[in-house]
């Protein structure tokens, strides 16, 4: 695994997250933020958070996969959200379902969640950004 989350004193962490994680890879990918959208770019999900994540994520493994990466090698990810009490409610659901991304045991990546007022389209409830760390 491309990363290490470093424990801090200062900052305790409370969520399924580390606030800094060292990257231990030769080859840095950053990705651009990622919607839920089939292979023929239809979306995916409406109006079910869970579904767009798992849609997202999936798209993600797909790329990481081309450049010979998994979720492992993500070292951080961002979540741009139009319904952040929503997300927040499924902290323990992606724990459970992505562990190598979200995980209360702290071996996840870094993670930053924004809630916003739109995106690319009203059937879309997340979007979602990476930076890989691959050997």
């Amino acid at each position: 695994m491309p990363r290490s989350p470093v424990k801090t004193k200062a900052m305790p962490v409370r969520g399924p997250y580390s606030y800094l994680v060292e990257a231990k890879g030769k080859r840095l990918f950053y990705m651009a933020g990622l919607l839920a959208i089939d292979e023929k770019g239809k979306p995916v999900g409406k109006g079910d958070m869970k579904a767009q994540i798992r849609q997202i994520i999936s798209n993600v493994e797909k790329v990481l996969k081309d450049a010979g990466g998994s979720l492992k090698d993500i070292v951080r990810i961002g979540v741009f959200t139009t319904d952040l009490p929503e997300f927040l409610k499924l902290g323990k659901w992606r724990s459970k379902t992505f562990p190598q991304l979200w995980n209360y045991k702290q071996q996840a990546c870094a993670s930053t969640a924004i809630g916003i007022s739109a995106l690319a389209a009203p059937v879309y409830l997340i979007e979602i950004d990476a930076v890989a760390a691959l050997k």
